[in-house]
């Protein structure tokens, strides 16, 4: 399945055919149309499933990783929180900073927790930019 696929497809059909044919998408071999996938999902307003976020937080490619972060996840705050942890334990550092940010934006008890262990971060750039997230959050630093 192409990304244009993936695209076309979860435009015509709808919500319940969009939502199927995207999760079909976020286990197709090729990475581009999975990215694709969690944007469309972000699109028709689907990304409160757990286990699909976790899925996506977990891709192989740091591309899908990234656009899990970034779209806008329909959680509540401290369930959102509690995934974007997972990315701080990632290997790529854009994918840590795009959780820091995330966290920032989600904000709440969790978020700030979550944010406190950024701050050891073996990134001076994203010790740097949790330590600003929690400021922001009027959160008290380690």
């Amino acid at each position: 399945m192409s990304e244009e696929a993936v695209l076309a497809l979860t435009e015509e059909g709808g919500a319940g055919t969009q939502s199927a044919l995207t999760y079909r998408a976020l286990n197709d071999p090729d990475a581009s149309v999975r990215r694709e996938a969690v944007y469309s999902l972000a699109g028709i307003g689907d990304t409160s499933d757990k286990a699909v976020i976790g899925q996506t937080l977990a891709d192989p490619d740091p591309r899908v990783r990234k656009a899990t972060i970034e779209v806008p996840v329909g959680l509540g705050g401290d369930d959102s929180a509690t995934l974007l942890a997972t990315a701080l334990n990632d290997a790529d550092p854009r994918i840590r900073m795009s959780a820091v940010d995330a966290l920032g934006e989600v904000g709440g008890p969790t978020a700030a927790l979550v944010l406190r262990q950024a701050v050891n971060d073996s990134d001076p750039g994203i010790r740097e930019a949790a330590t600003e997230a929690l400021k922001e959050l009027g959160a008290n630093q380690p």
